[in-house]
């Protein structure tokens, strides 16, 4: 009886995430202790903290031998937050009630065994039916592989959408736009055609009792663009989402030629692609969520060594306002350091949200969230920029290097090259000509000192293998002579995280002396 009052109460709060959770389920949890709420949460947007992370967040210690009601099976994959089933089994939870566990391919079952196997008693399907119907799009989206489909249309009786003259503005009374606008709320777009844009110019705005803070994409279906550029829905902070974009761009670039298209960082990687084929000047990327040397070398080669190279400019953000990465939260200032140089260098375009980022900012307003603490989105803060820990320097020397080093302004020399070790990475850039030719290598662990052997293709590079050559490290101004295509390397990330170096080929040998350029 307990379990289903509890239950009650956690759909209930997840409820309150109606509309605000795409593409994420919504999701209650409770902390009980003694028949006592010691802790609830639900899941407010998707990248913020998981509903059952935050309430265990909340209770600390009085999670320990505790039940966690939660309507949905805990997660044990990694996506924008750290899997839900380790931090309950941090928290010391005795129990765990699940309404039904999660059809996600990635958790189905995955949860609840991770659970059991950590001796915690799990039990699914209280009050199932309804933590289903309460995520009915979102099962099935899992399930079926395609979007929750609503078709909403408004006639009279004898089967007219208006009068015969057009002009009558609404065939509905007030309680079923209400409930119109309801529906807008919870969707993530709303479909019509072009014809209904020309006769009626909507804004298909969610326009509620209060502000809504997140507005559905709005599709036009338009098979011959004849989209208007006054269009109510392309209106200012509208996000429109239309079938043929080519001549609405090119009109644009034509009136506006400085105009830059830019696709955001929480662009879908499909639409991000088409986007970028329509047009688009260039797109945030996912470099803020590649961390491991696996993670960056595929998505880089993706990029690079794929046909996206020939449409798709990407420009790298390790943080922005609205992204702050568990790895800078938990690494401290050689995260940045190594994040820094990864970005400058992997790609020719690259950007930080700083003094953020120069002064190390890593505290997030709570555990599991992107969001930063006293976030400047809402308020004005006042920096130290002469803090001794700055970053300053070492973005200017950065900057630097890539302004006087040709290699890194393009991206379609990118390679990668072996290391025997998992936390270093190595890379190169290069000019056609081979004159500028940059190794970059980092050490992706921000807390211990990691060595590797290192590869480079000497062929590739047109250096004899019989001749040594110098890496100049343009970092630190050191210059090292290696021979052969195998080498070792050993970085410090409390000194620097990264070698950045100019390979310099010897010219001539006199009095014993080798001397490169």
């Amino acid at each position: 009886m307990d379990d289903t009052r509890w239950m009650a109460r956690a759909l209930a709060l997840a409820a309150r995430g109606r509309g605000l959770t795409s593409p994420n389920p919504m999701v209650g949890a409770l902390v009980i202790q003694d028949g006592a709420i010691v802790a609830e949460r639900f899941h407010e947007r998707a990248g913020g903290p998981h509903a059952e992370a935050a309430a265990l967040a909340d209770a600390g210690t009085r999670a320990r031998g505790a039940t966690l009601y939660v309507t949905l099976e805990p997660c044990n994959h990694v996506g924008r937050t750290p899997p839900c089933a380790e931090a309950v089994i941090r928290a010391g939870v005795r129990r765990v009630v699940a309404a039904t566990s999660d059809p996600n391919p990635k958790v189905t079952g995955g949860g609840a065994a991770a659970l059991r196997a950590a001796s915690i008693e799990v039990s699914l399907g209280c009050l199932e039916r309804e933590a289903r119907a309460l995520n009915e799009a979102f099962f099935t989206a899992m399930a079926l592989r395609r979007p929750h489909v609503t078709a909403k249309w408004a006639m009279t009786l004898d089967g007219k959408i208006a009068a015969h003259d057009r002009r009558s503005r609404w065939i509905t009374g007030e309680a079923a736009r209400r409930e119109a606008h309801r529906l807008r709320s919870e969707s993530d777009a709303i479909v019509t055609g072009i014809g209904t844009v020309l006769a009626d110019d909507p804004a298909l705005t969610v326009r509620l009792e209060q502000p809504w803070p997140r507005e559905p994409y709005r599709v036009v279906v338009d098979g011959h663009a004849r989209m208007p550029l006054d269009a109510a829905l392309l209106g200012v902070g509208t996000r429109a989402d239309i079938a043929d974009y080519h001549r609405l761009i090119s009109d644009i670039k034509s009136r506006y030629p400085d105009v830059l298209f830019l696709a955001e960082a929480f662009t879908r990687p499909k639409l991000m692609y088409e986007l970028a084929k329509m047009g688009f000047t260039q797109s945030y990327t996912y470099f803020a969520w590649r961390n491991t040397k696996l993670e960056l070398t595929q998505y880089f080669q993706e990029l690079t060594q794929t046909e996206v190279r020939e449409f798709f400019r990407p420009n790298l953000w390790p943080n922005t306002p609205d992204i702050l990465t568990d790895v800078f939260q938990r690494g401290g200032l050689p995260v940045f350091g190594q994040r820094l140089v990864l970005a400058a260098t992997l790609g020719a375009n690259y950007g930080i949200y700083g003094p953020a980022f120069e002064l190390g900012e890593n505290r997030a307003v709570a555990a599991g969230s992107e969001e930063y603490l006293e976030s400047e989105k809402y308020q004005i803060r006042a920096w130290d920029l002469q803090s001794p820990t700055s970053l300053a320097k070492l973005i200017a020397q950065v900057n630097q290097i890539r302004c006087e080093n040709l290699a890194l302004h393009g991206d379609l020399s990118l390679r990668f090259h072996p290391s025997d070790n998992d936390q270093i990475l190595i890379y190169s850039k290069m000019t056609d000509d081979l004159l500028n030719i940059i190794v970059t290598v980092v050490n992706l662990d921000p807390y211990r000192v990691q060595a590797a052997w290192v590869d480079l293709p000497l062929d590739t590079f047109h250096l004899d293998p019989r001749q040594p050559y110098q890496m100049h490290d343009l970092l630190t101004d050191t210059r090292y002579v290696w021979r052969g295509p195998r080498n070792y390397v050993e970085l410090n990330p409390q000194r620097l995280p990264a070698h950045i170096f100019c390979i310099r080929r010897r010219l001539r040998v006199e009095n014993g002396v080798d001397y490169f350029a």
